[in-house]
């Protein structure tokens, strides 16, 4: 099994509880998740088995979208409404908010923005995880990082008198934080505010409407298994993609770079729309995808002297089995 599955993560659940039951239900350890969610929030999670958890470093450039509801009012350690609360808002505070004020200040995020990412958070300084420090009480410095809010659209505001909240619906870049997002609107409005629900509808290519139950996987056949994931490449749609023929596949799953006239081009890299902080740190305008007919060999990257793996998927056996088939066809 090499796949990736679009799976529905459950409230109450971490991630790495996800991965763990993926482990059992399909009997594998080499499985791993494409983006955390916290234990309460909901929505698409998708899971690399097999090879496939080898793309998952091509993901960065997918954008996320969630559906939020902001509680106002009070202001909590964790920044959603499970934490500890630390601060509370005045009735005058309150009372003063009106709907227009918070469109006006819920659309200032849009954009590309500096964000802190919260105290309870994986996110490593100094080789130890943030959530480590809050939990012993210890404080660290926190560094402020770029993040990108593409839209951001308001679809609901309740003020009062019993319910202080706001529904929205957020699409963002790799390494957005919700809880702070909620957290410093709330600041911005004078009155605090934390996350109170949150669904992930989609990452990338996958979408909740599309998204699988464990409990569901877990009754499938294995062919209803592998018809359920989609192959490894298929989330890379923002790399090129290039053919290659029999002798130089085998080239290339042997680590060996191809010359350029060796590769059929068939699109180039799609870096459209992408903030550039997050082409920085890879060669992204120069990646392809690289096949030989239906079988995909890995990530090339194209240089001056051709195309060198920088990520190999297939093994000599996987071309066999292809040069099998196909003479099998043509008999």
């Amino acid at each position: 099994m090499d796949g990736i599955f679009n799976i529905a993560k459950p409230a109450g659940m971490t991630s790495h509880d996800v991965v763990s039951r993926m482990r059992r239900i399909l009997g594998m350890k080499r499985i791993g998740h494409t983006g955390t969610l916290d234990p309460m929030a909901t929505g698409v999670l998708p899971i690399c088995c097999g090879r496939a958890t080898r793309i998952i470093q091509y993901l960065d450039l997918d954008f996320k979208t969630y559906r939020c509801s902001m509680a106002l009012g009070t202001a909590f350690d964790t920044q959603d409404v499970w934490g500890r609360p630390v601060a509370e808002a005045t009735a005058e505070a309150l009372a003063a908010l009106s709907e227009d004020r918070v469109r006006a200040v819920m659309a200032g995020f849009q954009g590309q923005i500096m964000q802190r990412p919260p105290m309870y958070s994986a996110v490593k300084v100094n080789g130890k995880r943030l959530y480590q420090y809050a939990r012993s009480g210890e404080t660290v410095e926190i560094r402020a990082r770029e993040v990108a809010i593409p839209a951001l659209t308001v679809e609901r505001v309740v003020l009062g008198p019993e319910t202080w909240q706001a529904d929205f619906l957020v699409t963002c870049t790799k390494g957005t934080y919700i809880r702070t997002l909620c957290h410093d609107a709330g600041e911005a409005l004078g009155v605090h505010g934390a996350v109170l629900a949150l669904d992930r509808v989609q990452t990338g290519i996958f979408r909740e409407k599309d998204a699988i139950r464990l409990e569901d996987l877990a009754d499938m056949s294995p062919e209803e298994r592998a018809a359920a994931s989609v192959p490894a490449y298929a989330p890379l749609i923002r790399l090129g993609r290039g053919r290659t023929g029999p002798a130089d596949a085998f080239r290339f799953v042997n680590g060996l770079p191809l010359r350029e006239e060796a590769v059929a081009v068939e699109a180039g890299p799609d870096l459209q729309g992408v903030p550039e902080f997050l082409l920085e740190k890879g060669a992204y305008d120069r990646l392809y995808l690289l096949f030989l007919g239906d079988t995909f060999l890995g990530v090339a990257e194209k240089r001056e002297t051709g195309y060198l793996p920088v990520k190999v998927f297939a093994q000599g056996t996987d071309l066999l089995i292809g040069e099998r088939r196909d003479h099998i066809q043509e008999a």
